[in-house]
């Protein structure tokens, strides 16, 4: 695969050989880099996809029975990008840009209700277009972090010297602590910020979170 190393792509392998000091501190080193980089796009994914799972939460409760319809496409454009074209869009553009990619669908779903709210003489368009954009990016996103995970996981055992299995687990307990902490967070966001703000400003919020975690991946 062409970005088979790309999770990491700006670090060097560990020193061989020379003085044990100097390569085994070279070998932390980069397994903190390692790390470092991999816990930055669990923060972005994580908080990326809790805008996701906010908006999905509130699409019937704000859209009445458009929103019902819109989850209903997300869902079957979802099923066809993951069956027919999930693996080699990941394969074409690797782990990296394939998350970038699918969070780029992600956040214009997101968007589309911050334009529903703003034209609501278009609301069905709107939420229709954007859900399609959304079920298409989620059908590969999955894939690619999957991808990503794993060179990480590959690459932070090398780093250490260390079986991949006991990198796998350790990094699947970072991720999976993060990715629940922020969709915690954001499925009760909106609870919150409603007595504070009007659903043009949540939606608004929600709209800048997406497009600035793809922007920072």
């Amino acid at each position: 695969m062409e970005n088979d190393q790309e999770p990491l792509n700006d670090l060097q392998d560990p020193l061989v050989g020379g003085e044990g000091t100097l390569s085994q501190n070279h070998s932390v080193q980069d397994g903190s880099r390692t790390l470092s980089n991999f816990f930055i796009m669990a923060v972005l994914f994580s908080a990326n996809h809790g805008t996701i799972v906010s908006c999905l939460a509130l699409a019937t409760s704000r859209l009445g029975a458009v929103g019902a319809w819109q989850s209903g496409v997300l869902y079957l454009f979802y099923t066809a990008s993951g069956v027919f074209g999930g693996s080699y869009i990941v394969k074409r553009l690797g782990g990296r840009n394939g998350m970038i990619l699918g969070m780029i669908l992600y956040s214009i779903y997101v968007g589309c209700f911050l334009a529903a709210t703003l034209f609501p003489n278009l609301e069905l368009i709107i939420a229709i277009s954007g859900a399609a954009f959304g079920g298409v990016g989620a059908g590969f996103l999955w894939i690619a972090q999957g991808n990503y995970f794993t060179e990480a996981a590959k690459r932070h055992a090398g780093d250490l010297a260390q079986d991949v299995s006991d990198s796998t687990t350790y990094l699947a307990g970072i991720f999976g602590f993060i990715y629940l902490a922020f969709e915690v967070v954001f499925r009760f966001s909106s609870s919150v910020l409603i007595t504070f703000i009007d659903w043009r400003a949540i939606f608004t919020l929600y709209t800048g979170v997406a497009f600035a975690t793809t922007f920072g991946m």
